[in-house]
């Protein structure tokens, strides 16, 4: 699996950006092992600068569900519902999450898209995993409302894309019926066509 794209753009920086913001990214391999506002802690095999921002007040990670049984959902969350969706920075450029997971059952994972006025651009998603359980997913409006389902375009894919998107958030939904590590890419671009 590809690991998370947002790690690997933390690692080339030199030095420590003072807006970092809340995305998880390595720690570094001397001390400080992370800047000032972020601690250093174990999500399955990596170490992660986690911001206060995502964590509970005593320091720990925000996670839905114990680290043994779901080491890859609690990097994202809380992200269940389309208010606390995370927001990604897709507007800009392209990104890709993952691995990560639906994790426990019930679980919905959102992530946000922020189209600014004049936008009218499409959003575009793909899902990708190894294996076991299908997820399902879509493309939500405003409020959360669906725009278009995430659809089978491939083995182990799901897709969709809504076009001629005005000003306004935007989140891609990723659910299943049983646990699953999935990668998500989101993307925009001037039309579905594209």
């Amino acid at each position: 699996m590809r690991p998370i794209v947002l790690l690997a753009f933390a690692a080339g920086c030199s030095g420590y950006d003072p807006d970092l913001g809340p995305t998880p990214f390595l720690c570094g391999d001397d001390d400080p092992k992370c800047p000032s506002g972020y601690a250093c802690q174990s999500i399955g095999s990596q170490d992660i600068c986690i911001s206060s921002d995502v964590s509970n007040p005593d320091g720990s990670l925000v996670i839905d569900s114990p680290p043994s049984a779901c080491p890859l959902d609690g990097l994202f969350e809380p992200n269940n519902t389309f208010e606390t969706a995370y927001t990604t920075s897709a507007f800009t450029a392209p990104i890709e999450y993952g691995p990560v997971e639906i994790c426990p059952v019930g679980d919905k994972d959102h992530w946000r898209v922020r189209f600014p006025a004049g936008a009218m651009k499409a959003l575009r998603v793909s899902v990708t995993w190894e294996g076991g359980t299908d997820p399902s997913g879509a493309i939500l409006g405003s409020g959360g409302s669906p725009l278009t389902n995430l659809t089978s375009s491939g083995s182990n894919v799901i897709s969709g894309c809504a076009a001629n998107l005005p000003a306004g958030d935007y989140a891609a939904r990723v659910e299943a019926t049983a646990k699953v590590t999935y990668n998500i890419a989101l993307s925009v671009t001037d039309d579905c066509g594209q």
